[in-house]
């Protein structure tokens, strides 16, 4: 259905454009497809090796042997799937297998890329979260109370000072005391000294916690900090609000929005290519019969023509032999005329498909050079055998003169 479309949309082109145009077009549009297929291949590759040698993907000198394998495998997955867009675009669908390939194609790209698109935005945003002042501010505050409560860990204070020697005072009171009185004295010192190291202990041991919830709390902060959705683009943010989504997921609509547009488009750039380059033999064939480059004599036998020039040209120079020689008379396109019998007659064509290309070919060029003109009885749907849309032109140019 695809190839009788473009086919079609050729035949028009050849009719409005002349070869110059349509060759630039098959020129402008090929040139353009090639930049479409290098940067396919750029961020899809880019991409796979992000994804299959990991990291250091960027830096190839650092690679292992497995991490070599998977970045030859991801050279190769990108170079098959930009060389497929290259040539699947720009060419018709003729067979379930291309379509099914092309689709293959297309969503492979899609994916790719769109993930690519995706990773850059979420390193951008890492990037910008991480390099802010208030994340590095936190991860300094960090540091800072964890080095306070270390120095407050590893050092005394005055009282726990005091009263570790006011205990050892006692102690050594108790092991010489001689009497009873003496000796109660130093156990009640000792027991009163052991109340404040406890007390100073406690007291130390509060500030530890709390200086351990504010190390929690900073590293919390700093966590929260490091991906700050607030640092997403704009347009994404925007999009957000409106729909009520979280900025990733905004930013993966986005992405596969932008990706399937730029595919469609270059699909559609194909098609043009496709039928620009259908449509360049038609109109040089034209062109060059218009210009007689090759028709060197009026009077030249059509049977050897077929092996020295284009087929459409030596079936159009067949056709109008026979028109001025009389021996066509009535013009249809349909298998059974006499122009397709003719061209069956002379060897053009090995069914009838390939026939009826070449019947449409020779009525158009025909009705180009005047040779053909429009049936006044001509009507759309009416028999093409009877009341055919063109008729031989009685003032028509007569370009085999078989009167003797």
């Amino acid at each position: 259905m695809q190839a009788e479309i473009i086919k079609t949309q050729a035949e028009e082109l050849s009719k409005t454009s002349d070869e110059a145009d349509i060759r630039a077009q098959v020129e402008r549009g090929s040139t353009l497809l090639i930049v479409v297929a290098l940067t396919s291949f750029l961020m899809t590759w880019t991409y796979l090796l992000h994804w299959w040698v990991g990291d250091n993907w960027a830096s190839p000198m650092l690679w292992d042997s497995q991490q070599m394998l998977y970045g030859l495998g991801a050279t190769m997955a990108a170079a098959s799937l930009a060389f497929a867009e290259y040539h699947l675009y720009q060419f018709p669908v003729i067979t379930t297998l291309f379509y099914v390939a092309r689709i293959v194609v297309f969503a492979s790209l899609l994916v790719t890329e769109t993930a690519n698109t995706l990773n850059r935005e979420d390193e951008r945003v890492h990037h910008q979260s991480q390099n802010s002042a208030v994340f590095k501010a936190v991860v300094e505050s960090i540091g800072t109370t964890s080095a306070a409560t270390a120095a407050a860990a590893s050092s005394a204070s005055p009282e726990t000072l005091a009263a570790a020697a006011e205990k050892a005072k006692h102690q050594a009171a108790l092991s010489t005391c001689g009497g009873t009185k003496s000796c109660n004295a130093a156990r009640s010192g000792v027991a009163q000294a052991q109340a404040k190291l406890d007390a100073s202990a406690a007291v130390q041991a509060s500030g530890g916690a709390v200086a351990a919830a504010q190390i929690t709390a900073l590293a919390n902060k700093a966590n929260d900090l490091a991906y700050d959705e607030r640092n997403f683009s704009g347009i994404t943010k925007v999009m957000s609000n409106i729909f009520g989504t979280s900025p990733l997921t905004t930013a993966l609509i986005l992405s596969l929005l932008f990706i399937s547009s730029l595919q469609l488009a270059f699909i559609a750039l194909g098609r043009t290519v496709a039928i620009a380059r259908a449509a360049l033999p038609r109109a040089k064939s034209v062109a060059s019969l218009r210009t007689g480059t090759q028709n060197a004599t009026q009077h030249a036998n059509p049977d050897t023509q077929i092996a020295a020039t284009d087929n459409e040209v030596a079936a159009l120079n067949t056709i109008w032999n026979e028109i001025d020689a009389g021996r066509i008379t009535q013009i249809s396109v349909r298998n059974d005329g006499q122009i397709a019998q003719t061209l069956k007659d002379k060897g053009y064509g090995s069914t009838n498909a390939e026939r009826k290309e070449l019947v449409d070919f020779v009525v158009d060029a025909l009705r180009r050079e005047s040779v053909l003109i429009g049936n006044p009885g001509w009507v759309d749907g009416a028999d093409n055998g009877r009341r055919p849309q063109y008729i031989i032109n009685p003032d028509r140019k007569i370009k085999y003169n078989h009167k003797k």
